[in-house]
């Protein structure tokens, strides 16, 4: 088998820290349900933006990536198609296996690296720093 597809999709879910050692489940009123199904395979919480804030980003094999902005009142709305990093610089769709961040051109922004199934390149995600446009440059890794 080539991939995951013909496997059963599934969805990302949200827990929310209740306090005393519990959790809930607050995907739908935080806004992941929207993300739909998939192959999630790897997630990081970072401040992307800078504004102060944890944001998620959902690494997907064999479809579109997962980037949650968070809105700062426990709510978050996707941004991966609007900011570059829902797919790969081509505009297809890749293999997403891992992700991580860290500040790798030392401007302050976090940028994000993430890897890819075999036969695919890995993608660093280079933040370039705009909040009104949210915009990442591609640059193919290995």
């Amino acid at each position: 088998m080539d991939g995951p597809r013909g496997l059963p999709e599934g969805r990302s879910t949200f827990y929310r820290n209740e306090g005393g050692g519990t959790f809930r489940d607050a995907t739908e009123e935080a806004g992941f349900a929207d993300g739909g199904s998939g192959y999630f395979l790897g997630v990081a919480s970072f401040d992307y933006d800078n504004d102060g804030d944890a944001d998620v980003y959902v690494a997907n094999d064999s479809g579109p990536n997962r980037l949650y902005r968070n809105r700062g009142d426990g709510t978050f709305e996707e941004a991966g198609t609007l900011t570059g990093c829902a797919y790969n610089g081509d505009g297809r769709l890749q293999g997403s296996m891992g992700v991580g961040f860290g500040d790798l051109d030392g401007d302050g922004w976090l940028d994000l690296a993430v890897t890819n199934f075999a036969h695919d390149y890995y993608v660093l995600y280079r933040n370039l720093g705009s909040v009104a446009s949210r915009t990442a440059a591609h640059h193919p890794l290995g």
